[in-house]
């Protein structure tokens, strides 16, 4: 399948939609998906800075993430 954006073209594969719950994360310009535990998701959403954080700060911080449900398609090139 042709697959294009503003810039070039190329061929790849369009997987099939899913729901998922996901978060942007500036420490690593990417999105990242939900786990579901507050340390792992901690942990992908801010870095290594959360080495130093005990239990209580893990659950606020995780509580500020701004999760969002959308629904996803894989593309991936051929």
């Amino acid at each position: 399948m042709g697959i294009g954006e503003e810039y070039s073209y190329w061929c790849g594969n369009i997987g099939k939609p899913k729901k998922m719950t996901i978060a942007y994360s500036k420490t690593a310009y990417a999105y990242i998906e939900k786990d579901g535990e507050a340390y792992k998701d901690c942990f992908a959403y801010y870095g290594l800075i959360t080495n130093d954080w005990d239990d209580e700060m893990l659950e606020q911080k995780a509580s500020e993430i701004p999760w969002e449900e959308v629904i996803a398609v894989n593309v991936s090139a051929a």
